[in-house]
């Protein structure tokens, strides 16, 4: 996509291995729910460092080198917190707001259910213990 391109986009949707990524990380994580939302309002996400350490400050040239190399196949999902509180995507949504886009996809964490949470737990520890029965199994056939 040319930069040109670029700055014509309202939005640009994120491709679909990135939010199947995130579902099946949601599949496996017994707390989280990891939830792809597609066209989001950017106004609707706040930031706020205090809840949660950036690894890394905004780097403005960081974001011009992704806005000049912008490639759709890359374009992720931004992360947020059920309260729309940004998490990890600060250089993506940089971007978004310098070419004008007014919509981004996200993926929100979003605390599971407790009772889904104990039925997960039970679940994996179940199948813990059958591989460990497996290989067990496995370890004697090569002996």
């Amino acid at each position: 996509m040319s930069l040109l391109e670029l700055l014509q986009k309202d939005y640009i949707s994120s491709p679909y291995h990135w939010k199947e990524m995130w579902l099946n990380v949601s599949k496996r994580d017994i707390d989280w729910d990891w939830i792809s939302i597609d066209k989001v309002s950017i106004k609707k996400i706040k930031i706020d460092k205090k809840l949660f350490a950036f690894p890394n400050e905004v780097d403005g040239d960081q974001a011009t080198y992704m806005i000049s190399n912008f490639e759709e196949e890359v374009w992720e999902p931004i992360l947020i917190n059920s309260d729309y509180y940004l998490l990890d995507g600060q250089h993506r949504l940089r971007l978004a707001f310098r070419t004008g886009m007014k919509y981004i996809d996200v993926i929100m964490k979003k605390k599971k259910e407790p009772r889904v949470s104990i039925k997960l737990r039970a679940s994996f520890k179940r199948e813990e213990h059958f591989n460990k029965v497996w290989n067990s199994i496995l370890c004697k056939k090569k002996k």
